[in-house]
């Protein structure tokens, strides 16, 4: 974990998600499964979803219109990172699994080097999704799966796939303050992908 200032590219809406695409340069370097978090002195620290790295370029996705405002107003920001646990890859099938688009940011960047590794890359969607990078399929099947859906979902997600606790707040993201912690599972070190089978009874799973 790093503590590093980085240069801003560019921020700029993305209407196909219906939010804000912030690209940086950074040597922050992380790994599919992990995230970062942007540090304003003084102020606050919010966790980011990686969506994509490479080349030194780090994009991320935010909803909120004050904190597209802070980006643009800053030529670099202190960035923390790479936080939690990388995913590892296996077999040469990728499947993702997500209720809409703005879960399948969630996983873009798993998704993302999947594909530059070679992997066959689908994506499943509990519900109705459309004009998505990936093809999308009607089976639940690959070497690996990865997801990210609401928490009443859960049931709905293969007992060995991996899920994005999307849902949890973060605060230290260092695993001291435990505010992360979801059914014994430290979301920001243990995560924050996390084997479905670790936070789902196998008797209320239905896959």
């Amino acid at each position: 974990m790093n503590l590093t200032y980085s240069r801003v590219i560019k921020v700029e809406p993305d209407y196909k998600y219906n939010s804000y695409r912030v690209i940086i340069q950074s040597a922050i370097d992380p790994l599919p499964g992990q995230f970062i978090s942007v540090i304003f002195p003084s102020e606050r620290e919010i966790p980011l979803t990686v969506a994509d790295y490479e080349n030194n370029l780090l994009t991320v996705y935010i909803d909120s219109t004050t904190l597209q405002k802070r980006f643009m107003e800053k030529k670099k920001v202190l960035l923390k990172g790479p936080l939690g646990k990388p995913l590892k890859y296996k077999g040469k099938k990728l499947l993702g699994i997500i209720k809409d688009k703005k879960n399948y940011l969630d996983i873009l960047y798993p998704l993302k080097v999947g594909k530059r590794l070679g992997m066959e890359v689908k994506v499943y969607c509990l519900e109705n999704c459309q004009d998505l990078e990936f093809e999308t399929t009607d089976k639940i099947e690959g070497d690996m799966i990865i997801s990210s859906a609401p928490k009443e979902d859960l049931h709905k997600l293969p007992s060995d796939s991996f899920v994005y606790l999307r849902w949890v707040k973060m605060n230290c993201t260092l695993g001291v303050c435990g505010e992360c912690e979801y059914k014994g599972v430290i979301a920001c070190v243990e995560g924050p992908f996390v084997q479905v089978s670790r936070i789902v009874d196998k008797r209320e799973s239905v896959l």
